[in-house]
């Protein structure tokens, strides 16, 4: 089981592979955001980087990478390790659980879903974030834009996009643990029908880099209608959450923006696990699906 120091551990790698890996990608986040709040302003992904280069330089692609870096440090803290630790607490309480067992699929729906409520700490940044791309002249600053919200619209403003983002990030956390341990979990039993038993780290890499590309398109496709409508309330404030749904319809939810929110989604779900799994690699806490590999042979690596 795992120790009270690698829980420490887990918190800290999924702080920093969150915060990283949603960094990294605010250009296409940005992008992203435009074509949900205006329809029809860009054509795709280039398109839109190009026209808000021409327009505002570097720094408009950049536009709320402050709030991008504090929220999702904060959650991604308490997505990857709460879910370990409930898992966990989970396995404790099954009679029939051994050492290296995999979780079944409520488990890890449960753990996921509990995680992901606990990381809503996310919420008001979420709120900054969206008014700083939707209007960059609002306010300065991630502070300043809370205060201005919070003093025009009142306390709740800064809240009004809980429900959506629940129900965009538990389906997408959700999906991203159940697809990835599941497909990595396959790929090592796999291999160790084959006798390779023991996969080394270049190997182990791929392995990670294949199921989070698996993992990242699922949890994109699922979570893409939550993503949506958490966009459309926080730009057209009194609007609620079956309202947004209304005027979006059933192929809005799903279109605006979600080709170029899948390749955002899916590039920092790589970037997560590779960071995730290495981070638990070097500190000596198996990775999901490695359990399944236990005496010697090396994975063939070019």
């Amino acid at each position: 089981m795992t120790t009270p120091t690698d829980y420490k551990k887990l918190f800290a790698a999924g702080g920093i592979c969150c915060s990283f890996s949603h960094a990294v990608t605010v250009p296409i986040d940005v992008v992203k955001t435009r074509m949900q709040v205006t329809p029809g302003e860009f054509t795709g992904l280039l398109d839109g980087v190009k026209k808000i280069y021409g327009q505002r330089g570097f720094a408009g692609l950049m536009q709320g990478f402050m709030p991008t870096m504090y929220g999702f440090g904060c959650q991604g803290a308490l997505k990857y390790g709460m879910y370990e630790f409930f898992k966990d607490r989970m396995n404790a309480k099954n009679p029939n659980y051994r050492p290296g067992m995999k979780p079944t699929i409520p488990q890890t729906i449960m753990a996921a879903s509990m995680a992901e409520t606990l990381g809503t700490a996310l919420v008001p940044f979420e709120a900054a974030r969206i008014r700083m791309v939707s209007d960059p002249n609002f306010a300065k600053g991630t502070l300043g834009v809370l205060s201005k919200l919070v003093a025009s619209q009142g306390m709740s403003s800064i809240f009004v996009g809980l429900p959506p983002i629940l129900a965009k990030q538990i389906p997408y956390t959700v999906t991203q643990f159940l697809v990835y341990e599941t497909t990595s979990a396959k790929v090592y039993a796999e291999l160790n029908k084959r006798g390779i038993t023991n996969v080394d780290h270049t190997g182990g890499t791929a392995i990670t880099l294949g199921c989070a590309i698996v993992a990242g398109v699922t949890a994109s496709v699922v979570s893409q209608p939550g993503d949506t409508v958490l966009t459309y309330v926080n730009k057209a404030p009194g609007v609620s959450v079956l309202q947004a749904i209304a005027r979006l319809g059933p192929l809005g939810l799903f279109t605006e923006g979600g080709a170029t929110r899948c390749v955002h989604v899916t590039s920092y779900v790589v970037m997560q696990f590779l960071i995730y799994d290495s981070i638990k690699r070097l500190c000596g806490i198996p990775v999901a699906g490695s359990h399944t590999h236990t005496t010697s042979g090396a994975l063939p690596t070019d």
